[in-house]
């Protein structure tokens, strides 16, 4: 054991004897003239060494030995362990689940697009780093020109890039009635070209690998080189049980072979061969198993609304392998966006983000993460009313749709959509109060409750909680113009990047955990988040928000009222009996002018001065333009009124004669709605040409 001059703060290191035997798994790589290493622990070993002391790693080592004595280091049970290398100078990145999905009963090779940057060190060598395409290639005398690319400078003078080739080797399943099985483990023995093809021999796929290099040889017998190139090479070996931390026996070991312009594409046997690296290609079960979302399938939706929350919130699940598939946003990126935006431009004008569509910019990123999706430069607002292109933008099929526009045009061109159309859930995502509340809104089943009324819930459940309504109250969330240019400005809230994410990020994680445990079948459901006094605390609740009542109004088909479920509970407990009187108040919620709907999610009690007989009701006026005109500060209002009737009646002569009355006092639609001892009717109250604009209601008999 060899103590070194920083220990205790670094472990000592341990070394075997000159002739310990090298075959042995769990062993660090060592040249024939250096003592071999064991590897003791799966780990950094200093860092084992401080939590658990010098003594454990003795007890690691004697272990080490009594099963490298017994020929017990590999578990059979955890796994083959793949073949070590521990200092690499080389990096190959590439999907190995297609390698070896590819990999047939039959002895063959497959030929692919390799492309690589080569760079110098400080030490006067140079590495190789590329990828492997899955692009791929027949080789061919007459198209042997295009092989190969020539090794372009980029903007450092210590890297080139190009392109080349990868050639992948497998071996037959079965010889002679056997399984074809390498199950002798040994270090890497590869060093130059005869050891890679006694390495090729061992795992029985040499004859394919070396028939390609020496038809590469003839292909390019009259071509010149002026640049030294790297050819990928790539074995795979059948294990007998399968690979640490996979479900594969195929083991695959990948090689640099270097092609200098002298020797051209001719085989010397002593030509260096490198062993490499390899590094899993970009992909959705790689970043979800990172971002301990477990395996499973990558779920398509809709992300509508690509600025500072919604490209966030699409990268966060972009790099949990669960990206959208599709992105719609009608916007341009510009450089004040850089404040606060999800994606961030690279140096120069030539590749920055500006002037791209945010859709497109955000697709892009995403498929730099391996995930495939769809932008789209298009207005919500007009996708919706056209059938053909909601049917291409929001199809069927996918997990939802996540609106992160805070658009008031967008929710309501959603709720506006007819139920039967077959678009996606909307999911809403919003920021309040200067990135101080964040809300989250997810739509019912069959959309029911839709996106407008869990949002007119909400902004209940806020006005219930003192600390939401004071922060939620008209005027908190201060809109300033913010000079980006000579002349032009942006109307925007002044919010940091990272208030956004406090936010942003929470939001993503729940949109991750729906997904996989899959969306609320019985309800809607609504996240409240709130940022503490403090500035950093996060606290999240959430509530269900149960189906919501339609009511169609009469003589009007196109309009209708939305009653929420607590909105009709409290009505039905407040209608009497037939032996009663009648009884009313006040209906609160908002509006929609693009559906034509009175979505009610509140009510207002009669005031003290109401008057309620067997045969009408009237609604008194006692404190009533007090609490209206308070409700001037939310985006909740008063909607209209509404009675009982005792019997099963429609609406009276006085019932309409009232809605003109509350008609010419308002400026916009109101609605009476009367509940019967089994049903409900409604009345459209139009404003007139001489509407007088009144908000409060005048003493009416109803």
């Amino acid at each position: 054991m060899l103590f070194p001059p920083t220990y205790p703060l670094i472990a000592p290191i341990i070394l075997l004897r000159q002739d310990f035997p090298r075959q042995f798994p769990h062993m660090y790589v060592s040249q024939s003239n250096q003592r071999p290493q064991p590897c003791i622990f799966d780990g950094n070993l200093s860092e084992f060494m401080h939590r658990e002391g010098l003594a454990s790693i003795l007890n690691q080592l004697v272990s080490w030995l009594e099963k490298a004595a017994e020929d017990e280091l590999i578990d059979h049970q955890q796994g083959w362990e793949p073949t070590r290398q521990d200092k690499p100078q080389d990096f190959i990145i590439a999907d190995a689940e297609h390698l070896r999905s590819i990999v047939s009963h039959k002895p063959n090779c497959a030929i692919f697009r390799f492309n690589y940057q080569r760079e110098s060190t400080a030490s006067q060598t140079h590495r190789w780093y590329g990828e492997v395409t899955q692009e791929r290639i027949k080789i061919q005398p007459a198209t042997a020109d295009n092989l190969f690319a020539p090794c372009i400078g980029s903007d450092s003078p210590k890297q080139r890039v190009g392109m080349s080739l990868a050639i992948f080797s497998w071996p037959p399943a079965r010889s002679s009635g056997q399984t074809v099985v390498a199950g002798r483990y040994s270090p890497e023995p590869v060093y130059c070209v005869e050891t890679l093809r006694e390495r090729a021999k061992e795992f029985n796929c040499a004859k394919g690998l070396f028939q390609r290099l020496d038809w590469l040889r003839r292909c390019m017998t009259g071509h010149q080189l002026s640049y030294t190139l790297p050819i990928v090479i790539i074995l795979c070996a059948r294990r007998p049980t399968h690979l640490i931390n996979s479900t594969s026996n195929l083991e695959l070991c990948y090689y640099v072979v270097e092609f200098a312009p002298a020797t051209g594409f001719a085989v010397n046997e002593s030509a260096p061969v490198r062993p490499a690296a390899h590094r899993d290609r970009i992909s959705a079960p790689m970043l979800m198993s990172l971002s301990g979302e477990g395996s499973g399938d990558r779920v398509p939706w809709i992300q509508v609304g690509a600025g500072s929350l919604g490209s966030k919130i699409a990268m966060h699940l972009a790099r949990a392998g669960r990206a959208p598939s599709i992105v719609v946003d009608s916007g341009y990126l510009s450089p004040h966006n850089a404040a606060r935006h999800g994606l961030t431009p690279s140096a120069g004008f030539g590749p920055a983000l500006w002037g791209q569509s945010k859709a497109q910019a955000l697709t892009d990123a995403i498929s730099a993460l391996g995930q495939d999706a769809q932008g789209f430069s298009d207005s919500i607002v007009d996708v919706v009313h056209d059938s053909g292109r909601t049917a291409a933008l929001l199809p069927e099929g996918h997990w939802a749709i996540v609106n992160s526009t805070a658009s008031i045009p967008v929710r309501e061109a959603f709720s506006a959509v007819r139920e039967n159309v077959g678009v996606p859930r909307v999911i809403e995502t919003s920021l309040y109060a200067l990135g101080k509340i964040g809300l989250l809104t997810v739509e019912g089943p069959q959309r029911n409750p839709n996106t407008c009324d869990i949002f007119a819930e909400a902004h209940r459940s806020m006005l219930k909680n003192d600390l939401y309504r004071s922060l939620t109250i008209k005027g908190a969330d201060t809109l300033q113009r913010h000079m980006i240019g000579e002349g032009c400005g942006s109307l925007t809230t002044p919010m940091s990047d990272a208030q956004i994410s406090m936010l942003g990020a929470p939001m993503a994680r729940i949109l991750a955990d729906l997904q996989r445990s899959g969306l609320p079948n019985d309800a809607g459901r609504i996240y409240l988040g709130s940022v503490a006094e403090d500035g950093y605390s996060v606290y999240w609740k959430d509530l269900d928000v149960k189906p919501w009542t339609t009511v169609a109004i009469d003589a009007e088909p196109q309009w209708k009222v939305r009653l929420s479920a607590d909105v009709d509970s409290r009505i039905r407990s407040d209608s009497p009996s037939a032996d009663s009187v009648e009884t009313g108040g006040v209906l609160i919620g908002r509006f929609s002018e693009a559906s034509q709907t009175f979505h009610v999610c509140d009510l207002l009690p009669a005031p003290a001065d109401s008057v309620r007989t067997p045969t009408k009701f009237i609604l008194g006026t006692k404190g009533l333009t007090r609490r209206i005109e308070e409700l001037q500060s939310t985006d909740l209002y008063c909607l209209g009124t509404w009675h009982s009737h005792l019997n099963e009646s429609g609406p009276s002569a006085r019932d309409r004669e009232t809605a003109g009355q509350i008609g010419h006092s308002r400026v916009i639609p109101s609605v009476l709605l009367i509940r019967t001892p089994t049903s409900y009717h409604a009345v459209l109250a139009k404003p007139s040409s001489n509407s007088t604009g009144s908000d409060a209601f005048q003493a009416a008999s109803i």
